[in-house]
């Protein structure tokens, strides 16, 4: 039985719900054993900065940043392994990859970044530069590094960078964004504040790259971006697994399918009475992911048409964002939440009875407008469950929905198209379904195809 070190970002998104599953279904079809780590940035809530995991998902152990000696020690006595997966580049941090590999020796080492935190940087923190970043992302990145964008580069250009940041952040076009990114409890405030992280990042990911044997990828598009940045030290060593939705085995579960259908008749109960429309968004609560310009776009949609409604989905850390998501929906009216915070999580069987019922009753419509997405399972989810999709046309939206007729496609960034699309596909719900999307996604966009490709992958690595 092949032993894996699994290593998984510790920020409970779709990142590491995925490698949980992943090494889940792994485990039983094809009998690998995991010990699996969580790695933060810093110290989570609880002090901890790495925890111990089963593979589904309970923490097991803990270990604070001053325990880092008992951490490896664990890691060492619980091997032998014959392979190192990590899902985070923040194993990377302060050595401990290097940490990690002196005491369980040289093993194949697979790094799936899911996305990169430069690329992120530009759609956060670095949004005047953009543009300019996505037409030239290695020229960009270099000569903002060069001019000081990077730890301890404060006196050789750093300070310019950061007036020009703040000027962007502070016109009054940009106040309601910079809301939102201003940190309460940060060392680092306000978002111009952050000009130094872009240098962190491109290191981080550097440094986990060179530790790696085999460098996979989501997304075309994201692998195409690792490329324009990194270069062939990237190139020759990269791999595109593309994601894949649980939807296609949880359908073929006949308990799991009963339990859909009883969801599904509930809330078709809640939403067939209703008389409207529903708009429905599934993601963390965060700009980058298009809250705002969903909201900005609902807004204008229901200043037209009266008989609609709009379901979120999600949660956020932020404070501010779910205050402005509060004080909105309550103005602008028939806006549902569901979260964490607010005790009502829907889980996976639940939310794929929510879309099933919307799709049956033909009175729902998926939107996505990501500033930034890597591959866009949420939205690839819900055209298998046949709702009609709108998504801004680029990134991993394009290439995994657009292009494969499984999204209405929208000007990035444009708030007028995108509520011009909202209005005109949810008049026309039924003639934008297509049953061909789910055979589409079953062939090429299964979970069971990723577990294939994942096993093949391992094994070609493992003596």
């Amino acid at each position: 039985m092949a032993r894996i070190l699994l290593v998984i970002p510790g920020i409970n998104r779709g990142s590491d719900k995925f490698a949980l599953r992943l090494a889940k279904e792994l485990s039983e079809k094809y009998g690998y054993s995991f010990v699996i780590i969580g790695r933060w940035f810093s110290n989570d809530n609880k002090g901890y900065l790495y925890k111990l995991y089963d593979v589904n998902g309970n923490v097991i152990y803990g270990w604070y940043s001053d325990e880092k000696e008992d951490f490896l020690e664990f890691i060492e006595r619980s091997g032998p392994y014959d392979l190192v997966h990590t899902h985070t580049a923040t194993v990377a941090l302060d050595g401990d990859l290097d940490a990690i590999l002196n005491r369980i020796g040289k093993k194949p080492v697979i790094f799936t970044p899911h996305g990169s935190f430069v690329v992120r940087a530009f759609d956060r923190e670095f949004l005047p530069f953009r543009e300019e970043f996505y037409k030239n992302p290695k020229e960009t990145l270099d000569t903002l590094i060069r001019k000081g964008a990077r730890p301890g580069g404060y006196e050789e250009g750093g300070k310019n960078i950061e007036k020009i940041l703040k000027d962007w952040w502070n016109k009054e076009d940009n106040r309601e964004l910079l809301d939102a990114y201003t940190l309460e409890d940060s060392e680092f405030k306000y978002p111009w504040q952050k000009w130094w992280l872009l240098g962190f990042f491109k290191d981080l990911e550097e440094r986990a790259m060179e530790s790696s044997d085999i460098v996979v990828h989501v997304s075309n598009w994201i692998n195409g971006m690792f490329n324009s940045i990194y270069g062939d030290k990237h190139r020759k060593k990269s791999l595109v697994i593309r994601d894949g939705i649980h939807y296609t085995e949880m359908l073929k579960d006949p308990k799991k399918y009963r339990i859909i259908r009883e969801v599904a008749e509930f809330y078709k109960k809640i939403y067939g009475n209703s008389n409207r429309k529903w708009y429905i968004f599934i993601g963390a609560w965060e700009p980058e992911k298009g809250i705002y310009d969903l909201i900005k776009a609902y807004k204008i949609v229901k200043s037209k048409r009266k008989d609609v409604g709009l379901i979120i989905i999600g949660g956020t850390n932020n404070k501010r964002i779910k205050k402005y998501i509060e004080r909105e929906g309550h103005k602008l009216k028939d806006v549902h939440l569901y979260s964490p915070l607010y005790k009502n999580s829907l889980n996976d069987l639940y939310l794929a009875g929510l879309l099933l019922a919307l799709k049956e009753l033909g009175i729902g419509v998926y939107v996505h407008p990501a500033w930034v997405e890597d591959f866009g399972l949420a939205p690839l989810e819900a055209a298998y469950m046949g709702l009609p999709v709108i998504a801004y046309n680029l990134g991993g939206p394009q290439e995994i929905l657009v292009k494969n007729g499984l999204a209405v496609g929208v000007k990035p960034h444009s708030i007028s198209d995108l509520s011009e699309r909202m209005i005109e596909v949810v008049d026309n719900v039924r003639a934008y379904m297509n049953d061909k999307n789910r055979h589409i996604i079953e062939r090429y966009f299964s979970f069971e195809r990723v577990i294939k490709e994942y096993h093949r992958l391992y094994s070609s690595l493992i003596k």
